[in-house]
């Protein structure tokens, strides 16, 4: 990727990048199924939603722009008293302006995903994905888009996001030199569900789930993932 670019250049290769995906419509997904299999097990992934190679090349650009701003989300493990227990833990970064409790840093981080389009993007992104979405897990409404971020090593635990209460995390991952995954608990295993790009998923609330260690491929280069998150709630009644 270049690195050598003007703001006003990079700003520029974000809205192209932007426009592609938004122009390049997807073929009629087939959800045939899909809301019987979100109903079993609370995830699932629709292929070819947007097209691989611009959102690869976005990721790219954004991981460059993001990582040095983003902020680490960190919980170390612990042992218990007897020895017998592993509390919870992860590792991982974010980018995600509502995430923050200091006003200031959630405003500059606010701006900064409005500078370079990412907030416009995201409710475009929405407009177009919330029908997919309303057809597999019912009536919900978008609020925001938001990013993950994974270095080498990083990681969730199996957590079921509980406290979040009836909230949808409707993501595209986007793994880089890594076999990036998730687990989803189906039939008393954490099953995994490999990464696609330009495949949409579906995690509904209170589901348990895990995001397995980034690892390297066969290439050998430091890996990354990103993925880019659109955040929905059920709709009430």
């Amino acid at each position: 990727m270049t690195t050598d670019l003007s703001v006003a250049q990079r700003l520029d290769l974000l809205d192209d990048l932007y426009q592609r995906l938004l122009r390049d419509r997807p073929a009629q997904a087939d959800l045939s199924g899909l809301r019987a299999d979100y109903e079993r097990s609370g995830f699932v992934q629709v292929a070819g939603m947007l097209a691989a190679e611009p959102l690869a090349e976005l990721a790219d650009h954004l991981l460059a722009l993001l990582s040095p701003l983003a902020m680490r989300v960190e919980m170390r493990h612990e042992v218990d008293e007897a020895g017998a227990r592993l509390t919870h833990g992860h590792r991982f970064a974010r980018f995600d302006p509502d995430s923050l409790a200091d006003p200031r840093l959630r405003g500059q981080m606010s701006q900064l995903l409005d500078r370079l389009g990412v907030t416009e993007f995201g409710r475009l992104l929405a407009d177009r994905l919330t029908p997919v979405v309303g057809a597999v897990a019912g009536p919900v409404h978008y609020r925001r888009i938001f990013f993950n971020l994974y270095a080498e090593g990083d990681y969730i635990g199996p957590h079921d996001d509980r406290h979040m209460g009836d909230r949808l995390t409707v993501y595209f991952p986007v793994p880089r030199a890594a076999p990036g995954a998730l687990r989803v608990l189906r039939d008393g295993h954490l099953q995994l569900r490999y990464d696609a790009v330009g495949t949409l998923n579906i995690l509904g609330p209170r589901i348990w789930h895990d995001v397995p260690p980034l690892v390297r491929d066969r290439s050998g280069e430091p890996p990354r993932r990103l993925n880019l998150v659109l955040r929905y709630d059920l709709a009430a009644g």
